[in-house]
C-alpha cells in the first residue's frame, strides 16, 4: 500500500501541465473567495433584514431603516443653513473664480503666441 507522499497528484495522473493546473486552481480560489465574500456580505445582511421584517413587520423594519435618510433630506434643506451659492458668493468665490478664469486665458495666450 502507498503513503500519501508516494501518491501521484492529480495533475500527475491526468498528465496536465502546471500552468493549466495552477490556471485552474486559481480560477477556482477566487470564484470561492468571491462566492464566500458574497455570502457573507451581502446575503447575510438580506437574511438579517428578512429576519427583522418577520419578527417586527415590514413598516417598522422600513422606518427605522430609512430614519437616518430622512433625517439627512430634512438637514440639507433646513432654512438656517446656507446653499453651496450663498457660500460661493460669501467667500469671493466669483473674484476667485474670475482671477483663475483670467490668469488661464493669459497663459494660454502666451502658450499659443510661441
Amino acid at each position: 500500500m502507498r503513503s500519501l507522499d508516494e501518491e501521484p497528484s492529480a495533475r500527475e495522473r491526468e498528465g496536465a501541465p502546471l500552468a493549466r493546473t495552477n490556471l485552474r486552481s486559481g480560477a477556482l480560489s477566487s470564484a470561492q473567495a468571491a462566492g464566500t465574500l458574497l455570502d457573507r456580505h451581502v446575503f447575510d445582511h438580506y437574511r438579517t433584514v428578512l429576519g427583522d421584517i418577520e419578527e417586527r413587520g415590514f413598516y417598522p423594519s422600513l422606518a427605522t431603516a430609512s430614519r437616518p435618510y430622512a433625517d439627512a433630506v430634512w438637514r440639507n434643506f433646513a432654512a438656517d443653513r446656507a446653499t453651496w451659492t450663498e457660500e460661493f458668493l460669501a467667500t469671493g468665490g466669483v473674484r476667485r473664480t474670475w482671477r483663475r478664469a483670467r490668469a488661464w486665458v493669459r497663459r494660454r495666450g502666451r502658450l499659443e503666441g510661441r
